[in-house]
């Protein structure tokens, strides 16, 4: 009798258990569900372009759609190239379910070629929670990311060429403002050399911050991630330089709430589909992997014991 009661007991806490794990998945569910999709989609657009400044001829392609109407069609997501012979670009736009927004931008010219490779995503991002108490109240929201920029020109003394190459974002409030980082912290990292650069010429740029902005919640800001490399080698009467150049740019972008100047009761929003998981995080559930466990643990919890 009293290992039947103890059968009993010990089958009831299973059960108990069971089911307690069950309702925590489908309040997972019911939670990511209660999400709403409210911002504009994002924007991916990626442009690469060779042109032969000798014959005016012109290697151009581009994908995808900016937040300015300019649709080139598909969905400005991957790899795409252009150019002839030496002179290439290459753009790649990298926005996966699991992992991190990237894009790289890069380029080689030479001679009389000038060479273009851009690529750009635009999207939404709101802080959702209750009216603000007061009207100007604003929330510190922190990027961490990784810009890198860097350029060559193998003959110094090549007057005609030139190479450049930016990463980084920017923030546009309502109105079209950009917003300043807190201490006006730059916010990209460029790289420059040969006629495309002013002052001091800085061959390579590696940007590595976590900048703070102050944001007011339940107000969208546009967020613009872009990557730039071009070089240029101009054609002038019968002389072109006479030089080989690279430019390379890189940059890959996070946003979170600052555990000093954010507020809980606010949840950080994107445009839907976005990534912004750091780099080397550990992707949450998804919606089919918790129901999945919550399937799982119903068929434990009627299975006889033997």
């Amino acid at each position: 009798m009293r290992e039947d009661r103890h059968t009993r007991q010990g089958e009831l806490l299973r059960r108990l258990s069971i089911t307690s794990a069950l309702a925590c998945s489908i309040a997972m569910l019911a939670g990511n569900a209660a999400k709403a999709d409210v911002l504009q989609p994002a924007v991916f657009q990626e442009t690469a372009d060779a042109f032969d400044s000798r014959t005016n001829t012109e290697y151009f392609h581009c994908a995808g759609s900016s937040v300015d109407g300019f649709d080139c069609g598909g969905s400005g997501l991957g790899t795409i190239t252009s150019g002839s012979g030496f002179a290439n670009a290459m753009t790649t736009l990298l926005n996966p379910p699991f992992g991190a927004l990237t894009i790289s931008s890069s380029v080689n010219g030479g001679q009389y070629f000038n060479v273009y490779s851009t690529g750009e995503s635009d999207y939404y991002l709101e802080l959702v929670g209750p009216a603000p108490a007061l009207p100007d109240q604003t929330i510190g929201v922190r990027v961490d990311f990784t810009a890198h920029a860097d350029v060559s020109i193998s003959d110094p003394s090549d007057y005609l060429a030139g190479a450049m190459a930016s990463a980084g974002i920017v923030i546009l409030n309502s109105i079209g403002q950009e917003l300043q980082t807190y201490n006006d912290v730059p916010s990209e990292g460029t790289a420059a050399a040969g006629n495309w650069c002013t002052g001091v010429c800085i061959s390579t740029g590696d940007f590595n911050e976590s900048l703070l902005y102050f944001l007011q919640p339940n107000v969208p800001y546009l967020v613009s991630v872009l990557a730039d490399a071009q070089t240029r080698d101009n054609y002038l009467s019968s002389s072109y330089g006479t030089s080989h150049q690279t430019a390379d740019a890189s940059v890959d972008p996070h946003f979170y709430q600052d555990a000093l100047y954010g507020n809980p009761a606010y949840t950080l929003e994107l445009s839907p589909g976005v990534s912004n998981d750091a780099p080397g995080a550990v992707p949450e559930p998804s919606n089919s992997t918790v129901f999945g466990i919550g399937i799982g643990l119903l068929r434990l919890l009627y299975r006889r014991p033997r």
